[in-house]
């Protein structure tokens, strides 16, 4: 099976660019958050050669301390394992990890951010709330919340 895997990755990687569809402002947020000096990670299930190629593609690679594809930690998502190789690339620990905020669409995300013990973000609506009373956020609150807050005010 692994080299099954090995097989079709290199036919994806032969054939035109497919790559992931990025939000209307996302390269502008990741400019900003770059700018004021958060330190930000990719994590994906996608294959890591394809996300290193969507990095370059979109000119992000400046904005990530690290990025971690599917295969290069132990276990992929949901377990925690390539969030905490991410951290360790960024010099970070992996404890006390819930002043970390993971952001994400999909349920595995969730699951991913609970078992490392991350604040979850959850951006789009593709995320049913979780029945484990997994605590999370939506992008659209956490905006409107931080709106309150004037956090961004000089």
């Amino acid at each position: 099976a692994p080299q099954a895997f090995d097989i079709l990755n290199e036919e994806l990687a032969r054939h035109d660019y497919n790559g992931m569809a990025v939000a209307p402002g996302a390269t502008d947020l990741l400019h900003a958050l770059h700018t004021f000096g958060m330190p930000m990670a990719l994590v994906s299930n996608k294959t890591h050669a394809g996300l290193i190629n969507d990095v370059a593609h979109y000119g992000w690679g400046d904005y990530f301390q690290s990025v971690v594809g599917a295969g290069r930690a132990a276990r992929d998502k949901p377990s925690p394992d390539p969030a905490y190789l991410a951290l360790m690339e960024m010099g970070q620990g992996t404890e006390n990890t819930g002043n970390i905020w993971y952001v994400g669409d999909t349920g595995t995300d969730v699951a991913m951010a609970q078992n490392a013990g991350f604040f979850m973000i959850v951006i789009g609506h593709r995320v049913q709330p979780p029945a484990n009373g997994v605590q999370y956020q939506t992008l659209i609150d956490l905006a409107d919340d931080l709106a309150r807050q004037d956090w961004f005010e000089t």
